[in-house]
């Protein structure tokens, strides 16, 4: 006959099985009420802040100083010579950091994913061609504790560039030579990394020997309408929110407005693109892309 065991046992045995558990969420807890009472709440400035924002009864408020600070970020990254020269607030808006930053992703964006892509677990190919086979989760780990080093050089050498040219070059160059070194790093830990940068130069010969005609569209043409049109809308919205966060105006006015120049600006790009494609013709006459073939394709064979 089994012996029951008494409450002390099953005590003792849940507290082997969940004993680390609780001691880690002990010592997170006490961890978050030190910071919580020393750092915040003794913190005149950080109390009344807090205090004054628990006391604002108006979403509405709150909605608005946060989108306030974030379009205050957005200013100071790319529109710092048109504040410090006094310039109106549409020259702000549509800034000249603006239209670099929409150009660079318009580079960067398609090759990005295929990055993403390969770290979901997927082989990069292309054309029936096999750029990088798939993973392995090592090879995944690496690289996007690599690519999170990159990007925070870079974010911090984007806000260090009207502040300090020299630190601004420093962080550039060690951004480049971790990217550049993380190749031979992921060798030397055994745990080899496709180079992606073979991978991103291979692609438009791999289009070219494929369609030499995909190589004009989607790495030339389609990524500078692409940009001009996220410098746009992304000017638009920042030109309307500004007013429609101010008091006194109407905000409802300034969304509607925004609203209706995004929708105008996605109608002129797909229009601009058909337009290109239509319009632009090789020396025998011939279009960059059959519209009419792939328009009957879509309307007999939809799923595809």
């Amino acid at each position: 006959m089994d012996v029951l065991p008494s409450p002390l046992a099953e005590i003792v045995n849940g507290w082997k099985e969940w004993g680390t558990v609780l001691q880690i969420w002990a010592i997170l807890t006490l961890g978050f009420y030190n910071w919580l009472w020393r750092g915040v709440w003794r913190d005149e400035k950080t109390r009344k802040a807090i205090n004054g924002w628990l006391g604002q009864d108006r979403v509405f408020t709150r909605y608005q100083r946060s989108l306030g600070r974030v379009l205050d970020q957005l200013d100071h990254w790319l529109s710092v010579p048109e504040i410090n020269a006094n310039r109106s607030p549409l020259s702000r808006a549509f800034s000249r950091g603006l239209i670099q930053t929409t150009l660079l992703w318009a580079v960067v964006y398609p090759f990005t994913l295929f990055l993403l892509q390969w770290l979901f677990g997927s082989a990069l190919t292309l054309g029936g061609i096999l750029l990088a086979p798939a993973p392995e989760i090592t090879q995944t780990l690496f690289v996007i504790v690599l690519s999170s080093v990159v990007v925070s050089l870079l974010v911090a050498m984007r806000k260090a560039q009207h502040a300090d040219s020299s630190r601004c070059t420093v962080l550039f160059l060690t951004a480049m030579g971790s990217l550049m070194g993380g190749q031979w790093l992921a060798t030397q830990i055994n745990t080899p990394i496709p180079n992606f940068v073979s991978v991103a130069l291979s692609v438009p010969l791999v289009l070219v020997g494929t369609n030499e005609r995909a190589i004009i569209l989607f790495l030339g043409f389609f990524p500078v309408l692409n940009a001009l049109a996220d410098f746009a809308s992304i000017g638009a919205t920042r030109y309307f929110l500004r007013p429609g966060l101010a008091k006194g105006n109407n905000a409802t006015l300034c969304a509607l407005s925004d609203l209706a120049v995004g929708l105008g600006i996605f109608f002129a790009l797909g229009c601009g693109m058909i337009w290109l494609i239509d319009t632009v013709r090789f020396a025998d006459g011939s279009a960059l892309l059959d519209l009419e073939g792939l328009f009957e394709d879509l309307r007999h064979n939809p799923a595809d």
